[in-house]
């Protein structure tokens, strides 16, 4: 059955293309030539709208580009962002023009021209009966570990394969953590390991085809730390009474914390679009009781509290939780989402366009209180910051879950969820929805990838979150 999953997105801001990602992986030189500087500025910030599914602020900036600097060496890349960003709004016609203008200087060009793109364009509409397969606002993404990536000389034909499926956004996991790969990152910085820097591979190529590229980053797993130091997390085991070191860092240690937050910015000066935020998929938010979460909790409310009455729920049930316990988890998750924002603030310091989402899971919607405990989630909180949701599949224990069980409860999640979101008047555009797939040959990404069951229980605008499990490689 596809599964479903909640992904509390915090902010995915999506810069859009060409010339415009090249400027955030390094300013370009200052030209002698004030009408070309302005020309470069402008096609940037109208790729930036695209890649952000502004479509419609795209087509203004484009526009203007094209009245007023119709003798631009840019003139081509533009109109071609200019077809697409209409195609996206629905507009048909309007696509179909800028398409034909470009495909009529189709002859003595590289292969790789935008004339020749927009020919081979117009021949995909036109076997599709002339409907663009992306003209809803919604996202389609494919989320992949860069293991599955294939081999160099593949990988741009690969992408455009992915473009002509449908898929608008590339998602590429940031930290190595499939247990035999070394440990480290996949993009430059200098203040861990870097293992390969993938995203400086896949930009450029992605920005050829018109693929936005996301990273996911696990805020939990540094797998370079030493398991014996004092920046991973301790929970408290109440059947031993005692703590004991867990897998993760401590994400409310300082150190950590700082860590974190200049790793983001690296990442961001790579030039990505966006970024999935994800904390530990395990439960227990309540039983992680670091050393600085609890002298935190205790200078905030000037209490001590021994851990067993702040870390443990063993033989008690929800309603006979003691105040402290509420007051742990609630300041722990507020303090969890500063850091994001301090994340998303070093961010578009270096790309202020840059988007950030957070990872929820199902309980947050069919199960709040469930969600806050052991996940440290909730909805509101996190939405009211302005993070995109991006679904996670939940736990198999967790009863009527949106992606496991029967199809009734399945649409019985997806109706709650519908129904939170017209409640809040929540814009569709900042959900996500993870459908987990297996792909394992080029055929299937050519074929298109699958529109999940149930997705029609959704706002129209609902973005697709298509996630490759480790056992589907990708050619």
């Amino acid at each position: 059955m596809v599964l479903f999953s909640w992904l509390l997105v915090a902010a995915l801001v999506v810069p859009g293309c060409t010339a415009r990602y090249q400027s955030l992986a390094r300013p370009p030189a200052l030209s002698a030539d004030p009408s070309l500087e302005a020309q470069t500025r402008l096609l940037q910030d109208a790729q930036a709208y695209h890649a952000q599914a502004r479509y419609a602020a795209a087509v203004r900036l484009l526009e203007r580009f094209i009245s007023t600097y119709p003798g631009s060496p840019h003139l081509a890349e533009a109109r071609w962002w200019l077809a697409r960003s209409y195609e996206q709004l629905g507009d048909v016609g309007a696509a179909l023009m800028h398409y034909r203008t470009l495909a009529a200087g189709a002859t003595g060009v590289r292969e790789d021209s935008y004339e020749v793109r927009a020919m081979r364009r117009l021949e995909e509409l036109r076997r599709a009966g002339n409907r663009p397969g992306a003209a809803a606002a919604a996202r389609t993404a494919l989320m992949l570990s860069p293991a599955q990536l294939p081999p160099l000389a593949d990988l741009e034909p690969w992408m455009q394969g992915l473009v002509h499926a449908g898929v608008t956004t590339l998602v590429l996991e940031a930290v190595t953590g499939d247990g035999t790969t070394p440990p480290g990152v996949y993009f430059d910085t200098g203040t861990a390991p870097v293992h390969r820097d993938v995203f400086g591979l896949v930009l450029p190529m992605a920005r050829r085809v018109g693929l936005a590229v996301f990273a996911e980053v696990p805020l939990h797993r540094m797998p370079w730390v030493d398991p014996r130091s004092d920046w991973i997390s301790v929970v408290y085991d109440p059947g031993e009474r005692r703590m004991r070191p867990s897998a993760t860092v401590d994400l409310l240690n300082p150190a950590v914390q700082d860590k974190l937050v200049g790793l983001a910015a690296d990442l961001a000066q790579s030039g990505i679009e966006g970024v999935l935020v994800r904390f530990s998929e395990e439960k227990g938010f309540f039983a992680e009781c670091g050393e600085a979460a609890r002298n935190g909790f205790a200078a905030a409310f000037a209490v001590e509290p021994e851990p067993a009455q702040l870390c443990s729920v063993t033989g008690r049930s929800l309603e006979a939780m003691p105040q402290e316990f509420w007051r742990w988890v609630g300041w722990k998750f507020q303090e969890r989402l500063r850091l994001v924002e301090r994340i998303r603030e070093a961010m578009r310091q270096k790309n202020p366009r840059v988007v950030v989402a957070l990872e929820v899971h199902s309980e947050a919607v069919v199960d709040p209180l469930r969600a806050l405990i052991e996940y440290g989630e909730d909805l509101m909180s996190i939405s009211q910051r302005g993070f995109d949701l991006v679904l996670a599949r939940p736990a198999v224990s967790t009863g009527a879950a949106l992606d496991g069980g029967s199809d009734e409860s399945t649409a019985k999640g997806l109706s709650a969820l519908a129904r939170w979101m017209s409640e809040r008047a929540f814009d569709p555009r900042r959900l996500w929805i993870t459908n987990v797939v297996q792909i394992r040959d080029a055929r299937t990404l050519g074929e298109g990838l699958p529109d999940p069951a149930h997705r029609a229980l959704l706002p129209d605008g609902v973005n697709l979150l298509h996630r490759a499990e480790s056992g589907g490689a990708v050619p």
